[in-house]
């Protein structure tokens, strides 16, 4: 096979079926696409393709600190175009390393997403604004958090091309970042599904090639509606059997982080999402979504990252609460996202273990004690030591007099080494805005020796 560019290898990628003895449900066919086979190595090979359309001329601007960044910092090189992201999300050495071998310019501004405040003005998107002020008509954002064409490409693409494969199916997980892919496959098949009261289906009249000025996207095809009659009757790849399709969005546990997953506050800041696109919510750990990484990689040589892996638990979990005999026969789909090469250092922090020549007890990881949780008024009854884990300019805007600045980033560092940089004799008490991720970090102080407390409900202008 002989190509002209690149791009003609994104899309078109493999549907591969779960064994049932991996997934252990008795009749059910469960299928991953596996978009990580894509030349950049993710989904998101597609949604810069779609993005990118209209920004010819100019540097492309974006927030993303890794897969999106990957594959748009490539095909603007291709174009000629500079490519610049700005982000304070970057948390893995190889993504920033591999980004830099591609020439992308990058921005990275103090982290502080593992504490998301609506209070701090110093986001991406906030930087990204000022950066295009000051550079009238240099800059195309594509703001891949609200662009429509994010979620337009794998309406046209990806979900197509599963229903040429197997048919609309009749269960659907995705995990959401941007939710660009999630909502375009789910919109699609939402459009083309038979109701209870339709007998017609849906199949190729005609295909084109689906070009912007720079790129080619394999092939686009347009279908049309046709009631069934003895010429198709017997072509159950494009048929739609189904009534009803169900969709399942994966977020990760607040107090988690897995890269390419958001939690449910952080859902505020993406523009594409919207609810009634999905039947059901369920939080995955990160430590579930490791679990689970290794099931797919070990047991059916699918080579993804956690992010995949936490679709795939938060799959079996909510099929595993359905009653067995309605799910023999039934199709379900979900997304393998992206590789798992560029995050091992996230690896090396999660699972040690998996890395370990000696027993894990011997590494500086800390153990998980017991939370507890404490109200605002009560901190004034005992002394404690009071540790704002907002980022620094959230901490200058309003904080709880008596406390002190401590970055979740930079306690972090500490807790890499075994230890936090704090006396044993006070009890400490942690804040962050919504007080989740100082349940966390009370449960690895409190593991470590300490006596902690996280701030109930968090703190917050």
């Amino acid at each position: 096979m002989i190509i002209k560019s690149i791009t003609e290898c994104i899309g078109q990628t493999p549907l591969l079926l779960i064994p049932e003895s991996v997934h252990g449900i008795s009749g059910l066919e469960m299928y991953a696409k596996l978009e990580y086979l894509n030349p950049f190595g993710s989904v998101k090979d597609r949604t810069a393709l779609g993005i990118l359309r209209g920004s010819e001329a100019l540097d492309i601007i974006e927030s993303s600190s890794g897969n999106t960044a990957k594959a748009l910092g490539i095909l603007a090189g291709l174009a000629g175009q500079k490519f610049l992201t700005v982000t304070n999300r970057i948390k893995q050495r190889e993504i920033e390393d591999i980004l830099r071998i591609i020439g992308v310019e990058i921005k990275n501004l103090p982290p502080g997403s593992e504490c998301p405040d609506p209070n701090d003005p110093n986001s991406p998107f906030w930087v990204i604004e000022q950066i295009m002020s000051e550079n009238p008509w240099k800059y195309y954002w594509t703001d891949q958090y609200t662009n429509v064409q994010n979620p337009k490409i794998h309406h046209d693409t990806t979900a197509q091309e599963i229903e040429l494969d197997i048919g609309i199916p009749d269960y659907f997980f995705a995990g959401l970042g941007t939710t660009g892919s999630s909502r375009g496959i789910i919109e699609y098949f939402q459009e083309h599904r038979i109701n209870d009261t339709q007998e017609s289906l849906q199949y190729p009249q005609t295909s084109e090639t689906w070009w912007n000025s720079k790129f080619i996207l394999s092939t686009k095809v347009s279908r049309g509606s046709a009631t069934v009659n003895e010429e198709h009757k017997n072509e159950p790849e494009v048929r739609m059997l189904q009534r009803s399709l169900k969709s399942v969005w994966i977020i990760t546990a607040g107090w988690s982080y897995i890269p390419g997953i958001r939690n449910s506050h952080e859902m505020g800041e993406v523009g594409l999402f919207q609810s009634k696109y999905y039947d059901e919510i369920i939080a995955v750990s990160d430590q579930d979504g490791i679990d689970d990484m290794l099931t797919l990689i070990r047991k059916c040589g699918i080579l993804v990252w956690p992010t995949t892996g936490a679709v795939y638990h938060g799959m079996l979990d909510y099929l595993s609460k359905q009653p067995s005999d309605s799910l023999k026969g039934k199709k379900v789909v979900f997304i393998a996202c992206d590789r798992v090469e560029p995050y091992t250092s996230y690896l090396h922090e999660k699972r040690p273990e998996l890395f370990a020549s000696e027993s894990v007890e011997n590494t500086n990881v800390p153990k998980m004690g017991i939370s507890q949780t404490i109200q605002l008024d009560d901190l004034a009854n005992k002394k404690y030591l009071l540790i704002d884990m907002r980022s620094y300019l959230s901490y200058e805007l309003g904080h709880i007099l008596g406390s002190i600045s401590f970055p979740f980033f930079k306690l972090q560092e500490y807790l890499k080494e075994g230890y936090l940089p704090f006396p044993k004799e006070i009890p400490l008490v942690f804040i962050c805005p919504f007080g989740e991720e100082s349940v966390l970090m009370s449960q690895m102080a409190n593991g470590l020796g300490y006596q902690s407390y996280s701030l109930e409900g968090g703190y917050r202008l």
